[in-house]
């Protein structure tokens, strides 16, 4: 009976020191982002939320691996995911809004632009993709507003962009 309990504490010993959690499968798919090993990525981010269903930041990384990969209806509901259980994710918006200008929805993407801009009034790519889609409105003044901030921001040619579709000769 001694052995068999000895054997029984041994194994569960042994199975809790090798099972990996939520956040172990997270860092597995940020190292397989940094390698740009995408599909791995997506694998390890799916183990964590099999792990962790609440798991908002595996959503976010993972829909941004099916973003690249040009999974965009996927990386939608990953990215709709992210943003119910956080709402104040930036990221998640901005991603989320580069999906919709891909795909033309330029109000929606402005929308979500425009969120994380109110997450981060910093965040000079939310600003010049939003600026891209107000161009594709036909909406220059306030498009050359956002391109202004952005090129204040630091973003690269947007000084560019400004010149050519905003200034006046």
């Amino acid at each position: 009976m001694k052995k068999i309990v000895l054997t029984a504490l041994f194994i569960s010993l042994y199975a809790f020191s090798y099972s990996q959690s939520a956040q172990d499968y997270y860092v597995k798919g940020i190292q397989s982002m940094d390698e740009q090993k995408y599909n791995n990525a997506i694998a390890n981010f799916t183990k964590a939320l099999d792990a962790n269903e609440n798991f908002s930041e595996a959503y976010l990384k993972r829909g941004a691996c099916l973003l690249i990969l040009n999974d965009m209806s996927n990386a939608l509901v990953d990215l709709d995911k992210a943003i119910e259980l956080n709402p104040k994710n930036g990221i998640a918006y901005y991603n989320r809004g580069l999906i919709k200008k891909q795909q033309g929805n330029y109000n929606d993407a402005i929308e979500d632009f425009s969120a994380a801009i109110n997450l981060d009034r910093n965040f000079g790519l939310a600003f010049f993709n939003r600026a891209l889609c107000k161009l594709g409105l036909s909406d220059f003044e306030n498009a050359c507003e956002d391109i202004a901030t952005a090129a204040d921001l630091g973003i690269e040619n947007a000084d560019e962009i400004f010149t050519y579709t905003c200034k006046k000769p």
